[in-house]
């Protein structure tokens, strides 16, 4: 059997702990989706069910938190593995083919639909560059551009910088710039954390930051021959670190979004340190979980980590559709949440069976599967 160091040494990219939460992260946006509709407070969805719930509120925040900086966080380090394993020229070109093709035809089809789903008049379907509804898709546009970054700095190498930040100290060094361009973030509405980079061309200056330093930081760390043995060791401290801030940020922001931006101070620099350093403990301690209890090869987890990523790209004119549906019944909030996501989640399983995992969508997003 191979041990991790082999797969890092290797440029393995198919590693089944990260495939794992690369899979759950992805899926994970769905569920908060789903949730959407049912947060208390001013309407913020497309969906405004009168059936409210604190704690889905609770759910979407913890969600939000950890996601998509996890996501990245693996995504550098994928990219990594991918460019050793493959070379420069077959890697961008396969980045192409994954990432860019279902951005561009992904938003051509998506994006009427979303709004068909929403009912949103087409009056409103305005876009004035730089302005542009980017929706659940900014990931993908964002993905792109750290490719382009990386293809001029592929060759960059900072073996000392690495092994500080694989530190537990390292935690400090890490969320610092995170929580340095939250705290100057104009507006910054602060219990959404990392504002979402969905309706511009032009990404906020946070989630360049944020996002941009979790994709380079797994990038360095995928050559570490040790990196996912000190993850998986430092889960319980990591995990604890994140339980701590979250309960900081939920206490000081409260149990329901807030609209209101902050001003400057010494509360604001508080908060956002207390985020940053919940986001990164977050992400640090899911793989390290992650290569813990899920490192062994499970053919249930690979298949959802395959579907995972159509899944994505699918599921919000769906589940918005469905949100729709069920929001005239007055039906408890919990029953409708269960029912949005059983209903979508069957569709997009069956979809992903029989429209993509064998075809050719399946190859354009996932690669050619091995037998």
């Amino acid at each position: 059997m191979k041990t991790d160091k082999h797969d890092l040494a290797a440029g393995e990219t198919r590693v089944h702990s990260i495939d794992a939460v690369r899979g759950i992260a992805l899926l994970l946006g769905v569920v908060l989706h789903a949730s959407m509709s049912f947060l208390p407070g001013p309407q913020i969805w497309l969906v405004d069910d009168a059936q409210s719930s604190v704690l889905l509120s609770v759910m979407f925040f913890v969600i939000h938190m950890l996601r998509m900086l996890t996501f990245f966080l693996i995504a550098g380090f994928v990219a990594h593995a991918g460019l050793n394993k493959l070379g420069p020229a077959a890697f961008f070109k396969d980045r192409l083919r994954r990432i860019g093709l279902p951005l561009v035809l992904g938003w051509l089809l998506l994006f009427p639909a979303l709004m068909w789903a929403g009912k949103v008049p087409s009056a409103y379907w305005h876009i004035s560059l730089p302005a542009f509804p980017l929706m659940h898709l900014w990931f993908l546009y964002l993905l792109g551009w750290f490719y382009v970054a990386l293809s001029l700095l592929r060759r960059f190498s900072a073996t000392r910088l690495t092994h500080l930040l694989l530190q537990p100290w390292g935690l400090i060094l890490l969320a610092a710039p995170m929580c340095l361009s939250l705290y100057f973030q104009a507006y910054w509405m602060m219990w959404f954390g990392i504002p979402t980079p969905d309706q511009s061309l032009m990404p906020n200056s946070a989630a360049l930051v944020s996002f941009g330093s979790a994709f380079l930081f797994g990038w360095l760390v995928q050559s570490h021959p040790d990196t996912l043995t000190i993850w998986r060791k430092g889960w319980p401290r990591n995990l604890a670190i994140a339980c701590a801030c979250t309960g900081y940020c939920l206490a000081h922001a409260g149990l329901t979004p807030l609209l209101m931006p902050v001003p400057q101070g010494g509360a604001k620099l508080l908060y956002a340190a207390s985020y940053s350093f919940g986001a990164w403990s977050w992400a640090l301690a899911l793989i390290g979980m992650a290569h813990r209890f899920l490192a062994a090869p499970n053919a249930t987890l690979r298949y959802l980590a395959d579907a995972s990523y159509w899944m994505y790209l699918v599921h919000l004119p769906l589940v918005v559709g469905l949100q729709r549906i069920v929001a005239p019944f007055a039906w408890p909030w919990l029953l409708k949440f269960l029912l949005i996501l059983a209903v979508a989640f069957g569709v997009m399983l069956a979809s992903y069976a029989l429209l993509v995992r064998s075809t050719i969508v399946g190859v354009v997003l996932n690669g050619r599967r091995k037998a």
